[in-house]
């Protein structure tokens, strides 16, 4: 169990819930809409301050769909990916979908696995009738340690790939300039039939090992 887990747990703990009643938490399977990274980005960025307005607005005393109409009201002027989201829950539940059912797919197109620890807090707390207020504000500490520690990273990432095309720009250089300076050598090795193999056998090797390098720093921090 790592730190962000055991953190969750405390959270679930101290409204009454049991930890490992979370993982019974399933969402409905259906087909996701395809979503550019940059709309899970966005998401990911508002899906943080929502949770830290719908946190006071439960700690309030609101319900827990009053809270999701005052949230509509609140993110109505920006029409933000989070008002869309808000705005289909409510509907669906006006159209006869179950709560529980509801929130599953609050969401759900974006993948986001803060957003399903939402869900699982929500979906206990009308299961169990625990302090879904608490569970929030401890939740939401969480996130923001999360969205913390993925910035870090992203820095990190970033850094590491400018030194990788650092690396491929110093390759192309070195054999540039070795094909101006050297150039009867070079010709001498092309023409050779083992100098050749061993030129495209390093060159093979040089890109591929930048490849799989550029390829693991592109990977994408969840």
């Amino acid at each position: 169990m790592n730190f962000f887990s055991s953190q969750l747990d405390r959270a679930y703990q101290i409204a009454g819930f049991e930890s490992k009643e979370c993982d019974k938490v399933t969402a409905k399977p259906n087909s996701r809409k395809k979503v550019s990274k940059k709309d899970k980005s966005y998401f990911e960025e508002e899906f943080i301050s929502f949770i830290l307005s719908f946190t006071s607005i439960i700690r309030s005393g609101v319900d827990i769909f009053e809270a999701f109409l005052r949230s509509k009201t609140l993110y109505q002027m920006d029409k933000s990916l989070i008002y869309s989201e808000i705005t289909q829950l409510v509907s669906n539940i006006e159209d006869g979908m179950s709560f529980e059912e509801a929130i599953l797919l609050f969401g759900e197109k974006y993948n986001n696995s803060d957003c399903k620890l939402f869900q699982s807090a929500v979906k206990l707390s009308l299961s169990h009738g625990g302090s879904l207020g608490e569970t929030l504000e401890k939740l939401a500490q969480v996130l923001r340690q999360r969205q913390a520690f993925k910035r870090k990273t992203r820095s990190a990432l970033a850094l590491q790939k400018m030194s990788a095309l650092g690396m491929i720009l110093a390759v192309i250089a070195v054999l540039l300039v070795q094909s101006l300076s050297q150039a009867d050598a070079l010709t001498k090795t092309l023409a050779s039939p083992i100098g050749l193999k061993f030129i495209i056998c390093g060159l093979a090797l040089s890109a591929v090992g930048l490849l799989l390098l550029w390829k693991m720093l592109n990977q994408e921090v969840i």
